[in-house]
């Protein structure tokens, strides 16, 4: 971390602070970040790995090097173009997470007493067993399948009304805050230099 000091426009070496906890450091959260100063004072801000402020394969070998942990949590910052690139990632990520779930194997999963009734000439279709659990699987919010019988606009479509779906569940679930702690945050956010007019267009979404 960066500190300034207040009486001069100078800043520690964050590299050099970095180096110096290592030694005692025994777990390590690592992130990418932007540090800027301006009249305000200084400011971090989330990066991608690698379009940062440091040199990461730089700061991973100091940490394989002088610390004594064995293990790094990585945070990288997801830098997306558009709303319609980020839910299409979204759909990604729940793709891969879905793929890499293992199945659960045991007496109920395997279900023979199914496999035993409807050998060679029943369905499985119409089984118990698959009734309860079909929609266990991976079923995509975006897109999906039958592209082919559907308007030449289906996917930007299915994106929008993702949107529209994940917006109406935050509205559903929106935190909220007491009256005495927005009024504490809002003076510390004053203090801090954020003009109030910002804090008012906030406050009104």
């Amino acid at each position: 971390m960066e500190r300034k000091d207040k009486n001069s426009n100078k800043t520690d070496d964050p590299e050099q602070a970095y180096e110096k906890m290592l030694p005692s450091a025994y777990c390590c959260h690592f992130s990418d970040d932007l540090i800027y100063t301006d009249p305000l004072g200084v400011h971090i801000v989330g990066a991608v790995h690698g379009q940062g402020s440091m040199d990461c394969k730089r700061m991973i070998d100091m940490i394989r090097e002088k610390s004594p942990m064995d293990k790094i949590i990585m945070e990288n910052e997801i830098a997306f173009l558009s709303k319609d690139e980020m839910i299409a990632d979204f759909e990604v990520i729940r793709l891969v997470k879905a793929a890499l779930t293992p199945f659960e194997v045991n007496e109920e999963t395997l279900c023979l007493d199914d496999i035993k009734e409807q050998a060679h000439t029943g369905s499985f279709v119409a089984c118990d067993y698959t009734l309860d659990y079909f929609m266990d699987l991976y079923m995509p919010h975006i897109g999906g399948r039958g592209a082919k019988t559907k308007s030449p606009t289906y996917y930007e479509d299915s994106i929008q009304e993702e949107i529209e779906r994940l917006m109406d569940e935050f509205e559903d679930n929106r935190p909220e805050l007491d009256a005495d702690t927005k009024v504490r945050v809002r003076t510390v956010l004053l203090k801090s230099g954020l003009p109030a007019d910002i804090l008012d267009r906030i406050e009104a979404m």
